[in-house]
């Protein structure tokens, strides 16, 4: 969400707002819809530049029209859902072969002891 409620007077807090003035509206906004309460997110930019805004959110009441929608996967028409509508499949395939050095890595143990374990060791 990019808009709250602060709920001290009923105006309208932005993430500028809120970012400029943080100990005025921290505990006291609200969605605006379902007023259930809601939490600043700070802005950030990871290493490889993807850019998230910074924002509100909120555990919104089921239907409230502010709250983040639900993605669909694509080509899931036809696939067999369960009594809450929700997908049986939920299979993530992951092709082991495109890897970033080409080969698949195996750990190995890295217990370099060459003292046998005791029970005491266990207690």
């Amino acid at each position: 969400m990019l808009e709250v409620e602060f709920t001290h007077d009923g105006s309208r807090c932005t993430p500028e707002l809120f970012i400029a003035a943080p100990e005025k509206y921290e505990g006291l906004i609200v969605c605006i819809e379902c007023r259930k309460r809601a939490w600043f997110t700070k802005g950030f930019t990871t290493v490889k530049g993807v850019e998230r805004t910074a924002c509100f959110g909120s555990h919104h009441e089921d239907g409230c029209n502010r709250a983040s929608s639900i993605l669909e996967a694509e080509d899931m028409e036809g696939i067999e859902t369960d009594e809450n509508g929700d997908n049986k499949s939920a299979d993530i395939f992951i092709n082991l072969d495109k890897t970033k050095h080409g080969q698949i890595e195996k750990s190995v143990d890295n217990d370099k002891t060459d003292a046998p374990c005791t029970n005491s060791d266990l207690i």
